[in-house]
């Protein structure tokens, strides 16, 4: 039983290594080459707007996933309860919340304005 748990642990180590070296290592050099393809050919101007559309449209993709995700799993599983807000919190000035605060001499000398506080 004790074994499993380490598979398990050592398959989530392992699979998160694997993960960041692609990242890290493949995706890093892979965009340097072809980042440097780009500015050779079309120039620097056109690849960062290329690059942003690109960018534009992942985001677009994204959002779109994730309100389709969230629509289907908020309208299939309906909550069994609500929500409720905290209590709205008087703000109070700093004064009035230091008021009878104490602090030493030492420790205003020490970290100067900030001691005050």
């Amino acid at each position: 039983m004790l074994s499993n748990v380490f598979d398990k642990i050592y398959a989530t180590c392992l699979s998160a290594g694997i993960l960041q070296g692609v990242y890290w290592g493949l995706g890093t050099g892979s965009g340097t080459i072809t980042g440097g393809f780009l500015i050779h050919h079309i120039g620097a101007v056109a690849t960062f707007r290329c690059v942003a559309c690109c960018a534009f449209v992942v985001c677009v993709l994204f959002c779109l996933a994730q309100f389709k995700w969230t629509h289907e799993t908020t309208t299939s599983h309906q909550l069994d309860f609500e929500y409720t807000y905290l209590p709205t919190v008087e703000s109070k000035d700093t004064e009035e919340l230091l008021r009878g605060y104490r602090v030493s001499k030492a420790s205003k000398n020490k970290h100067g304005a900030a001691g005050r506080y």
